[in-house]
């Protein structure tokens, strides 16, 4: 173009004669490929409890942030895993039944590309996709695959579990850890579960006997630095007391 100005043409990526991505950033449809060909792959993979969760190792044992569908799980990941833990999963985790032990998922993180100015690492996005819909819908379109080689860190191996953490984002709230009580626990632990139409009251005594023995927390945060800063301070305590 006049001037050298490059425009970059519009990508359309189709599962079948489904469009599942518009837009003008190979590595946003890269992520979107990535998390298409994962959840579509892992629903009928029932040989382990399948949780929605942000999960790191620490010392030998798995951080597990279980959530509801959020752009921010994965950056929660990510910023633990910048900071020396290795990666597990950014949304996804598998429990074993048997091992008790937390499988990753074996995938980059996909991190949301309104948080990539968090990871400068990390290139920044050529372009941005106007996704509409839920947010949930926009955050699938604009997420880039990132290695934890990007930041740092490596792939953790399979890892007993030692702290349960629920984040929750409180605007204007300042961060701090809650204890939870049991009941609460297991039902926001039960609301994380994919695949709990599948294991039904196994998936419930896994889940409260999984609760009973490690230690479980809510942490309220106004952002993930802030929150993750925090859990830092407290994991590295925490995970060798759970070893112990």
């Amino acid at each position: 173009m006049p001037g050298g100005k490059v425009a970059r043409g519009k990508l359309t990526l189709y599962f079948g004669t489904m469009p599942i991505f518009k837009g003008r950033d190979m590595e946003q449809m890269a992520g979107r490929f990535i998390g298409f060909v994962r959840d579509t792959a892992t629903k009928a993979s029932n040989e382990y409890l399948r949780v929605r969760a942000a999960a790191v190792s620490l010392n030998g044992s798995a951080l597990v942030l279980p959530g509801p569908p959020t752009p921010r799980l994965p950056t929660l990941a990510g910023l633990l895993t910048r900071a020396g833990a290795e990666y597990l999963g950014d949304e996804l985790i598998n429990v074993d039944p048997i091992l008790l032990r937390i499988h990753p998922a074996g995938l980059p993180l996909l991190i949301d590309a309104d948080d990539l100015s968090l990871f400068p690492q990390v290139p920044p996005p050529v372009g941005r996709s106007r996704a509409k819909g839920s947010d949930w819908a926009r955050s699938a379109m604009q997420r880039h695959p990132v290695l934890p080689e990007t930041l740092g860190s490596q792939f953790s191996a399979p890892v007993p579990l030692g702290w349960v953490v629920f984040p929750e984002i409180r605007q204007g709230a300042e961060a701090h850890l809650e204890p939870l009580n049991a009941a609460d626990a297991l039902f926001r632990f039960t609301q994380a579960c994919l695949n709990l139409h599948v294991w039904e009251d196994r998936a419930l005594i896994l889940i409260r006997n999984l609760l009973e023995e490690k230690p479980v927390s809510l942490l309220v945060m106004s952002s993930p630095e802030q929150g993750i800063e925090l859990v830092r301070t407290v994991a590295s305590r925490m995970m060798r007391e759970v070893r112990a």
